[in-house]
């Protein structure tokens, strides 16, 4: 597992209900990764298609600044984005700085994406 998930009826700008997240070995406390509006329920591909517009091209969205590439392993987790390859292993970071230029190799070895950068 890697870490501890809840969900709770709260009151934000963003929504009525706050998915709230403790990594493990990464946080102590509790905080906030999404939040969810209950009485507006998306009811169609369209709506679903305004919201990934959203992620892609809002410019608070965090998905879109930069290249980033993530899975679960059996084991942790592999995050890779243009500066850095960071895996988790049984509780166990380790973080290595890369090369933009290393970007390609990393994601296709690691991930079986091959991408053009």
């Amino acid at each position: 597992m890697n870490g501890e998930f809840k969900v709770e009826k709260g009151v934000t700008e963003y929504g009525d209900y706050i998915f709230k997240m403790k990594l493990k070995h990464r946080d102590t406390d509790w905080r906030i990764g999404y939040t969810f509006e209950s009485r507006k329920p998306v009811k169609n591909f369209q709506e679903i298609e305004e919201i990934q517009k959203i992620i892609r091209e809002h410019q608070q969205s965090p998905f879109n600044k930069s290249p980033l590439i993530t899975r679960l392993t059996g084991k942790g987790s592999i995050t890779l984005t243009d500066t850095s390859l960071t895996q988790w292993i049984e509780g166990e970071m380790k973080k290595e700085q890369i090369h933009i230029d290393h970007f390609n190799k990393h994601s296709e070895k690691l991930f079986g994406i091959k991408l053009s950068f």
